[in-house]
């Protein structure tokens, strides 16, 4: 039994669920991406769902990792996840539903999840920022499809509880959290300790 951060939450205080809808929106094949920017929030990204009516729609998942200033991304379109599906099995199933009438069509009805926290309970990394992209693939037979977008966050809104807690279920006395570590930028690691 994993004991990661996701499987941990039930226990732990200053956190709380939030939900984002994006959409619907209309792309354009083979044209710049729609950005949607997600949220401000600090937390983890859990899932991120997206219906369409393209199977050659790609979604890109852009996130703040540990390093500041630096992002990191993960590309993939309802077609991919469909191949990745017969190797890689999800817990939630990748595609919820691929309906393509016809195989010379891209158009149909597609409804993907990607499912961040999985079996093991490891959500993306921390954030500040969450982007999403959305774009029609310039090998869609259509020339626009529609999409909407939905997302699971795990927000932090008390981080002094959040790590109280997290230090009463670990049974930590003298852990010692430095500050800055919490706070989004470049600051100076050292300066002050929880």
């Amino acid at each position: 039994m994993s004991t990661g951060m996701f499987h941990l939450l039930p226990v732990l205080k200053g956190w709380k669920w939030t939900l984002h809808n994006f959409g619907p929106v209309t792309l354009q094949r083979n044209a710049d991406p729609i950005e949607w920017i997600v949220t401000n929030e600090f937390g983890w990204l859990l899932t991120l769902s997206l219906a369409t009516s393209d199977c050659l729609c790609k979604v890109e998942v852009v996130w703040t990792g540990a390093m500041p200033g630096k992002t990191e991304g993960s590309p993939a379109r309802l077609e991919d996840t469909r191949t990745i599906g017969g190797f890689a099995q999800d817990p939630c199933g990748w595609l919820q539903r691929y309906t393509r009438p016809s195989r010379t069509s891209t158009a149909g009805i597609y409804f993907l999840v990607l499912w961040s926290g999985g079996g093991e309970g490891s959500p993306l990394p921390y954030l500040d920022k969450t982007k999403v992209r959305l774009s029609l693939d310039k090998g869609s037979t259509q020339d626009t499809c529609s999409a909407f977008l939905g997302s699971t966050h795990i927000q932090i809104v008390n981080m002094e509880l959040f790590i109280q807690s997290l230090r009463a279920v670990y049974a930590i006395r003298n852990m010692r959290v430095d500050k800055n570590l919490l706070e989004y930028g470049s600051q100076t690691l050292g300066e002050g300790l929880l």
